[in-house]
C-alpha cells in the first residue's frame, strides 16, 4: 500500500479515458496517474473547495463536481478552469441545490444530483437547465420530510432510475411512463417499512421477506414490487414492555415460514392463496405449560430436522425430535459456568457446517455443540494470545467452500480453519490486514 494525501478526506475517485485518476476531496480536486503519481492539484476557482462527488461527462469530457454549500461546479481539464453550473441565463430562485451530495450520469448524458436537504435534481448539459423532482409526499419524521436527503442515484439496464434516501427508503423513477415531465415518483416505501430493516429472506417460492425493527408487520413480495403486508397476530393485546419487530426469519424444510419477533415466535400457514400468521407457544422439557418466546434472535433447522431457537436474553433451545416447534418439546440451555455449559444467554448466530457440526454465536464467545455430552466447547478471546478470537461478542457466522468458518465480531474478522481430532487454527484480520477493527455485521462469499 502507498499512503497518499495524508489525512485528507477523499470523497470519490473516478478514472478518465486516459487512465488517470480524478479525486474529489475535502480540499480541492486532485489528478493522479494510475501508478499513484500526483499530476495536478486544482483547489477551486478562488480558494480550496470541499468537493463531495464528481462525474466526468461521457460525451464532452468536463468534470461535474458536487460541493458542500456551493452547489454544482464544472471543471474543464484542458483549460484547467472552474465555473458554477449553470453559468448564465438562469433564475437563481429556480435552483435549490446547495449541498450536492451525489452525482450520477445516465445513458442520455444527463447528470442526476442527489442533494442533502434539497431532494433530487436533473441537469441537462446541452441546455444548462435543471429539473427538480419533488419526491416527498409530505410525510415528516424527526422534524423533517423523509425524502429531502438523497444519498445515491443508480440507473439500471432497463433505464429505471433508483434513488436511495436518508430515512425515506427507496424511490423509483420510470421515464417510460412519463414521470419525468410530471416530476412524480413511484415510491417503494409505500409498501416497504420505513423503520430499520432487521431481517431479509428469500424462500423456495422466490418470495422476498422483509422484517423491521419497531414494526408489527411482515412484508413479502414475489417480484419486489409492490410488497404485501402481513399483520402479526394479537400484537395490540400484548402486555410485554417491548417494541414490535421481526428479528429473524426462517423457511423450514416443509416450506413453513417462521418469524422470530420481539414478543413471540410466529409461523405462517399456507391456506389456499393466503398466508395466515399464528403465534407459537413452545413446550419446554419439564415445564408445566407451553410458553411464548420473546426476543427471538436466531432460528435454525439442521439437516437432521432438529429445530434450534436462540433468544436475546433467555438462552438457547433445541427440539428433542426432528420436527417443527409446535409439534415437539424443547430442551433449554441457559448460562452455566460449569464445563460444557453455555456461557451467555444472548444468542446472536447459529450455523451447521458441512460436517454436521453446530456452532452457536453468543455475546460471550463461540460455542460448538457436542451431541454426545449434550454440552458445548467454548472458544473465547484470550489475553495476549493472537491465536484466539479477537472478541467474545459474536455477530455473524459463515462457512466458506473449503469448510473454513468465518466469524464476525466488533473487533475484526476471524478465520477458523479445522484440523484433525477436533483441533483448529484461528487467524484474526484487522487493521494490519486492511480490514478495520470494527463491527463485522455480515459475511458473504461470492461464486
Amino acid at each position: 500500500y502507498q499512503h497518499l494525501l495524508g489525512q485528507l478526506a477523499v470523497n470519490n475517485i473516478i478514472q478518465s479515458s486516459d487512465g488517470n485518476m480524478w479525486l474529489a476531496t475535502g480540499s480541492g480536486l486532485y489528478l493522479f496517474s494510475a501508478d499513484g503519481q500526483q499530476l495536478g492539484y486544482y483547489p477551486g476557482p478562488d480558494r480550496p473547495m470541499q468537493f463531495t462527488d464528481l462525474v466526468q461527462d461521457q460525451n464532452s469530457g468536463p468534470l461535474y463536481l458536487g460541493t458542500w454549500n456551493q452547489g454544482v461546479y464544472v471543471f474543464h481539464p484542458k483549460t484547467e478552469s472552474f465555473h458554477p453550473f449553470p453559468s448564465q441565463n438562469y433564475n437563481p430562485g429556480d435552483i435549490s441545490i446547495k449541498n450536492a451530495y451525489h452525482l450520477s450520469q445516465d445513458q442520455k448524458g444527463r447528470i442526476w444530483v442527489g442533494s442533502w436537504g434539497q431532494s433530487l435534481h436533473l441537469i441537462d448539459p446541452a441546455t444548462e437547465t435543471f429539473t427538480r423532482f419533488i419526491l416527498t409526499n409530505g410525510e415528516i419524521r424527526g422534524g423533517k420530510e423523509l425524502y429531502q436527503d438523497v444519498l445515491f442515484v443508480y440507473q439500471d439496464r432497463s433505464d429505471i432510475i433508483w434513488v436511495g434516501t436518508n430515512g425515506g427508503g427507496l424511490c423509483k423513477i420510470e421515464e417510460s411512463i412519463n414521470q419525468f415531465g410530471g416530476r412524480q415518483y413511484t415510491g417503494l416505501t409505500s409498501s416497504l417499512p420505513k423503520e430499520p430493516i432487521w431481517s431479509i429472506m428469500k424462500d423456495s417460492e422466490e418470495r422476498l421477506w422483509v422484517g423491521a425493527k419497531g414494526n408489527k408487520d411482515l412484508y413479502y413480495s414475489k417480484d419486489g414490487s409492490p410488497f404485501s403486508k402481513l399483520s402479526m397476530p394479537d400484537f395490540q393485546t400484548m402486555n410485554f414492555a417491548m417494541k414490535a419487530g421481526v428479528r429473524t426469519l426462517l423457511e423450514s424444510q416443509d416450506g413453513t415460514i417462521w418469524a422470530g419477533t420481539n414478543y413471540s415466535l410466529v409461523k405462517f400457514l399456507n391456506t389456499g392463496n393466503t398466508l395466515s400468521p399464528q403465534i407459537v407457544r413452545i413446550e419446554e422439557e419439564g415445564a408445566s405449560a407451553p410458553v411464548r418466546l420473546p426476543q427471538t434472535s436466531a432460528l435454525y433447522q439442521t439437516s437432521d430436522g432438529t429445530f434450534w431457537i436462540g433468544t436475546q436474553q433467555n438462552g438457547l433451545r433445541r427440539s428433542l425430535q426432528a420436527d417443527l416447534p409446535d409439534q415437539v418439546s424443547f430442551r433449554v440451555y441457559r448460562k452455566n459456568p460449569k464445563a460444557g455449559g453455555l456461557k451467555s444467554n444472548r444468542i446472536s448466530a447459529l450455523l451447521e457446517d458441512n460436517t454436521g457440526r453446530f456452532w452457536v454465536g453468543t455475546y460471550n464467545g463461540l460455542h460448538l455443540y457436542r451431541p454426545i455430552s449434550d454440552g458445548f466447547l467454548h472458544l473465547s478471546k484470550k489475553q495476549r494470545d493472537i491465536r484466539s478470537l479477537s472478541s467474545d461478542i459474536i455477530i455473524c457466522l459463515h462457512e466458506d467452500k473449503q469448510g473454513n468458518l468465518w466469524v464476525g465480531t466488533p473487533n475484526g474478522l476471524n478465520l477458523i480453519i479445522p484440523g484433525l481430532n477436533q483441533s483448529w487454527t484461528i487467524e484474526c484480520f484487522q487493521d494490519k490486514d486492511g480490514l478495520p477493527n470494527n463491527y463485522i455485521h455480515s459475511i458473504l462469499e461470492d461464486e
